[in-house]
């Protein structure tokens, strides 16, 4: 797997896909730039899905909420467009049975 920023979410099959389990993920590492100062803006990202027949592979997460870092989005765009479209991502490639992704304001570390 590459270890480069990518929007392409992998997807793994899912060995228990008889039984109904909530993955639950939370991302600390969300950063995007500011498009007034150039400063990074930090967010914590937390995902649930209940997988079906594909789980979302972790790595690949991580590379795709990478993939917003260099964005200058208006205040709160880019974590708005990193959540929205990694649930319309994970409906497309894994087809969980339920998504959802919440993100929140973070102080820098």
């Amino acid at each position: 797997m590459p270890s480069q920023p990518s929007r392409h979410l992998e997807v793994v099959p899912n060995p228990h896909a008889d039984r109904e389990y909530e993955v639950a993920l939370e991302i600390p590492e969300f950063t995007c730039l500011c498009p007034m100062t150039g400063q990074p803006d930090f967010a914590t990202i937390r995902v649930r899905y209940v997988p079906d027949l594909h789980l979302v592979e972790l790595k690949s997460i991580k590379l795709y909420i990478w993939s917003y870092r260099w964005r200058r989005p208006t205040r709160g765009g880019s974590k708005w467009w990193a959540t929205s479209a990694f649930v319309a991502g994970s409906r497309r490639w894994s087809a969980p049975r339920t998504a959802s992704a919440r993100r929140s304001e973070r102080a820098p570390p």
